[in-house]
């Protein structure tokens, strides 16, 4: 699990939120592994992260062989700070519908989307 806060080697003076990132993380576990035939260590050393990683003044690198592939129905909640992001959610997919299945898909997956302040109001 990716720490809520802390320090970072890039930026050792400030305090990072990672939280506020709102990154997710994906990491099969080992049905997974066996059946897709990822080749994968769990534990690898500071020297191959280093290795790997590079300058860590740069994005990492890319891993384009390694995509996580779901749809609308593998996503059972999407929370947003407020109505405008909402809103602006709605409309990316109201214009892009056809990427995202039928209208009925579409519908089902805007039932799925909440926003905070409404939410911190009812409860």
């Amino acid at each position: 699990m990716k720490n809520y806060e802390g320090y970072t080697e890039r930026n050792p003076d400030d305090l990072e939120r990672f939280y506020d990132e709102r990154e997710w993380r994906y990491v099969p576990n080992q049905y997974e592994i066996g059946k897709s035939n990822i080749a994968f260590n769990e534990i690898i050393d500071e020297d191959e992260y280093t290795n790997w990683r590079g300058d860590i003044n740069l994005p990492k690198p890319i891993l384009s062989h390694r995509k996580l592939e779901f749809d609308l129905n593998d996503i059972e909640y999407v929370i947003v700070e407020n109505k405008e992001s909402k809103r602006e959610i709605l409309e990316f997919i109201n214009a892009n519908s056809s990427k995202f299945g039928s209208q009925i898909d579409c519908l089902d997956f805007a039932s799925r989307i909440f926003n905070l302040e409404n939410l911190q109001n009812d409860f």
